[in-house]
């Protein structure tokens, strides 16, 4: 195995230096067993004694290393052929690795993507988890884009397959983590316009008014996200009035980000002028409520961000000020343009908090950045791709 060692930067257009570091390998040659070999890696280039070719390797077998590894074509296709028996920390690590060199420009989402690929059929949820991420993401940079209807039909095509793997709508077979990985799968599927799972989620929305106590508390979350996100008018007032009359707080928090999670425009307005009447002990909850509404309706929630901002805020202390401005503000990062958001700081965080500040800009435009370098990788992805099978599962 041949390797080359150089510094690791966040752009790839940054030179890297020629510094060289004496790294602790932990070398796995055959990447499905648990056998590793100690290698320390202390030039420039360097050659290390390989396995089978039958078998795929790692070299930070575990992530038990502190740095990133990029394989050439032929190692990331048997790492790919033969994911699912690689361990949980392998399969996180060639995961994290490759998402992060798409990010910074050091590679592409594709070769991502065909890791994710790999890992269907995989119900450890902390691998899934992190799957799914990446694909609400995806929705996330093409909303209202040219590309959003391939990346929902992306989505569809990856994740539907998942759902009967989590136990489907009814969890069977399931723990917490896996239900809430399974949770994920129906609102990505939702988000997607699947008109399968919307249908679905309505239908056992109906059964959840008609029968209060008819799911699991994890259960009952699938189907206020699922029904929430695809609400009417009848909907929506339905899961208002359970909301209201829930006297369990942690249940009146979820039906409540069921409601705000609604897709349709008029509902979504409902949503933003309900903080102008919420009780007093939940008014330091309106500008949360309205960046909830955001990452749905981003413009229309950012103008009423913005057009209420001394009333959204007024129930918070100078000291709480400025860390609630630059957090609600983040949670647009992406959304509304940086140099808005950074004006909207300017407008109402007094000076003393210049630190939060600084700190949610290097944030913003952090995550701007990657989404400039992701998206246009990502649209070339989606034009090379025809549309997947999609199995139907109920």
């Amino acid at each position: 195995i041949a390797l080359t060692q150089q510094r690791y930067l966040s752009d790839v257009g940054i030179a890297p230096g020629d510094t060289v570091w004496s790294i602790p390998l932990n070398v796995k040659l055959d990447a499905t067993s648990n056998q590793t070999t100690p290698v320390i890696f202390d030039k420039a280039s360097q050659s290390i004694a390989g396995g089978s070719c039958d078998t795929p390797y790692v070299i930070n077998g575990d992530s038990v290393g502190y740095y990133r590894t990029q394989y050439d074509d032929a190692s990331r296709a048997a790492q790919q052929a033969s994911f699912l028996k690689l361990s949980t920390a392998d399969r996180l690590a060639l995961l994290h690795d490759s998402i992060s060199f798409a990010k910074t420009g050091h590679a592409k989402i594709d070769d991502y993507l065909a890791y994710a690929k790999a890992d269907v059929g995989d119900t450890d949820p902390l691998v899934v988890g992190a799957v799914l991420a990446v694909y609400g993401t995806m929705l996330d940079y093409e909303k209202d884009k040219p590309g959003e209807s391939a990346a929902k039909a992306l989505v569809i095509s990856r994740v539907k397959p998942m759902l009967q793997t989590f136990g489907g709508w009814d969890g069977t077979g399931m723990n917490d983590d896996q239900l809430a990985v399974r949770n994920s799968i129906l609102m990505l599927l939702a988000r997607s316009d699947d008109p399968a799972t919307i249908a679905e989620g309505k239908a056992r929305f109906a059964k959840l008014v008609a029968e209060p106590k008819a799911y699991t508390p994890l259960n009952k979350q699938a189907v206020v996200g699922v029904a929430g996100y695809a609400a009417d008018a009848t909907i929506y007032k339905q899961l208002f009035g359970m909301a209201m009359g829930a006297t369990n707080p942690q249940e009146q928090l979820q039906l409540f980000f069921g409601l705000f999670g609604a897709n349709e425009p008029a509902l979504a307005e409902q949503n933003l002028q309900m903080t102008a009447h919420l009780p007093a002990q939940f008014a330091p909850f309106g500008p949360y409520i309205v960046a909830a509404v955001g990452h749905r309706h981003p413009k229309e929630a950012w103008k009423y961000l913005v057009d209420n901002h001394d009333r959204l805020f007024s129930a918070m202390s100078a000291s709480e000020m400025a860390q609630a401005v630059t957090g609600v503000g983040q949670q647009f990062a992406t959304l509304i343009p940086a140099d808005q958001i950074a004006a909207y700081f300017k407008a109402h965080v007094p000076p003393e908090g210049a630190p939060q500040v600084k700190h949610a800009m290097d944030i913003i435009n952090t995550e701007q950045v990657t989404e400039d370098r992701l998206l246009p990788q990502l649209n070339d992805f989606l034009a090379s791709q025809a549309a997947e099978p999609v199995t139907t599962t109920r």
